[in-house]
This record gives C-alpha cells, structure tokens and sequence, in this order.
C-alpha cells in the first residue's frame, strides 16, 4: 500500500510539472545537439544546414505519427496558421540565425546572447501579448538561472574578435526564439491541435521558409564528398534525432503545459548543461562557469517548487 501511495504521489508530481519536465528534457537534448551541430556547422552553411536537419526531422515525424496512432482530428485554420509563422520565425529564421553567430563569435558568446536574452524577449512578449502573469516567486528564480548562465558563460574572459555581424545574427535568433515561442503557446492553448501534428506544422513551416530563400537567391551551394562523409552525415542526423525531432516535440509539450516564460528558460539552460559535455570533451572549464552552472541549477529547483 506504501508502494502504491508513493507511485501515485510520483505521477501527481509529474503531471503537475510536466510543461517543466518536458522543457527541461529538451534542454538536455539541445545541448548534446549543438556541441554535434557545432562541428557541422564549419562543414556546411547555415541555410543548408538547417534545411537539411529540418526536412530530416519532418520524415521521421511522418513516420511517427501512424505509428504512434495520433489522431490529427479537426483542425481549426487560426492555430495551423500561428503554428506555420511560429516555425517561419523559430525554426526557419531564428535557427538559421542561431547557426550563424555560432560560426561567428564562437559557441561561448553565441549561447551567452542567446539564452540570457530570448527569455526575456520571452516573458516581455508573453506578458504583453498573452497576459501571462508570472508570480514574484517565479521570476525570482527566471533571475536566478539567467544569472547563472550569464556568469558561467562570461568565464571566457579573451577579448572579442570581430564578429562579422555575428552579434547582430544572435540578438536576432533571441528575438525569434522568443516570437515563435509565444506563437506556438497561443495556439496549443487555444485549441485541441495534438501535440505531435503541432510539431510537424511548426517544422513544416520553417522548411518551406528556407526553401523559399533559397529558391529566391537562385544560389547553388556546393558540399564535396569529402565534406558530406559519412562520419558528418552521422552527426547530423544524431544531432537533428535528439535537437530537432525529440526536442521540439518535448519543447511544444512543454508549451501546452507552462508559460512561455518559464519554458523558454528551462530551454535556455541547455547552455549550462553543456558545461559537463565540454569536461568529458577534455575542454578547460572554470570555476567561474561551475559556479554559474550551479547558480542556474539553484534557480531550475525553484521553478520547480513553485
């Protein structure tokens, strides 16, 4: 009987934070993800790049879906729509912008822009748009884990080399991010749309929107046989696996059940679940970004208590 109460208690426990176990999961896949996107990214341009991950992406779900015995059901035209311009915004320019600055100002700069910032753009947003109100409790620890990741990301203390307009690339992936968050909580919130097909329209979405740029720049890109190994294939479609076909699906569950707000800095704390990736890749870490790391992790716990 003890056992059977504990159970219970446990599946009470996740189904009342599963928007933030959800995210947080993501997270974790994200940042497994960009260290294998990282090393691709030097392979193949940005556009290319997220083209390829996405349409890889989008199979699989399409593949999944019958399998999965998810029912599409009616599906109302406002919130396919949200979806498309959420994934246009999020996926299409946002990532493609992402990979970008991550060329740029290299991943420590990039991840320190971008995940300090799109939470903010996140809860502004949310805020003024869906009237999502955040207790003080919440954005207390919103604080703490942005604080965390910006301590354990400003370790690198070398001067900045010049970006090429990577700064500008990154504070533009923030500002999607945090658009096409809101976006998709809209229309997960407004209607029955399962989370798998809201998934696949999102995907969709940002596929058509960078096939459509590069249909329009009339550009050709060239990948050798050389670059298009084997060995790289097999980080990107790792990579696009776990980051896009696993994590945006967990990231839009997440979204049906929590603030855009809080979901987006859950996501956001993948910078600092990298930390311990960087350690077992033999990189140097601080203790700067340990301290940061466990600050963020301080802050993780209170949303969960919340």
């Amino acid at each position: 009987m003890g056992f059977v109460g504990e159970f219970h208690r446990f599946a009470a426990v996740i189904a009342a934070h599963l928007g933030e176990i959800a995210a947080l999961a993501a997270a974790g896949l994200w940042a497994v993800s960009a260290r294998l996107f990282r090393h691709s990214g030097h392979r193949l341009p940005p556009l290319p790049l997220n083209l390829c991950k996405n349409a890889l992406a989008l199979v699989l779900l399409a593949l999944t879906a019958p399998l999965s015995g998810a029912s599409r059901g009616h599906l109302d035209p406002e919130p396919l729509i949200l979806l498309t311009i959420s994934g246009m915004i999020g996926i299409g320019i946002g990532d493609s912008a992402f990979f970008a600055a991550l060329n740029r100002i290299g991943e420590r700069r990039c991840l320190l822009l971008v995940e300090t910032l799109a939470p903010i753009f996140t809860t502004g947003i949310a805020y003024l748009w869906l009237q999502e109100r955040l207790s003080p409790p919440v954005m207390l620890a919103i604080g703490l884990v942005l604080a965390g990741i910006f301590w354990a990301w400003s370790d690198d203390a070398r001067p900045a080399t010049p970006g090429g307009g990577g700064w500008i690339f990154a504070l533009s992936a923030a500002l999607c991010q945090a658009i096409g968050t809101v976006l998709s909580r809209q229309a997960l919130t407004a209607s029955d749309v399962p989370v798998l097909w809201s998934t696949m329209v999102r995907l969709g979405g940002g596929l058509s929107l960078i096939a459509l740029i590069l249909l329009g720049r009339r550009q050709t890109f060239q990948v050798s046989r050389e670059t298009f190994s084997s060995p790289l294939f097999g980080k990107i479609a790792l990579a696009t696996l776990l980051g896009t076909y696993l994590g945006i699906f967990l990231q839009q569950l997440a979204l049906k059940h929590a603030d855009a707000g809080i979901v987006q800095t859950l996501l956001a704390s993948s910078s600092v679940l990298v930390i311990p990736l960087a350690v077992l890749s033999g990189e140097r870490v601080g203790l700067r970004a340990w301290g940061g790391a466990l600050l963020a992790f301080a802050g993780i716990f209170l949303l969960f208590r919340n």
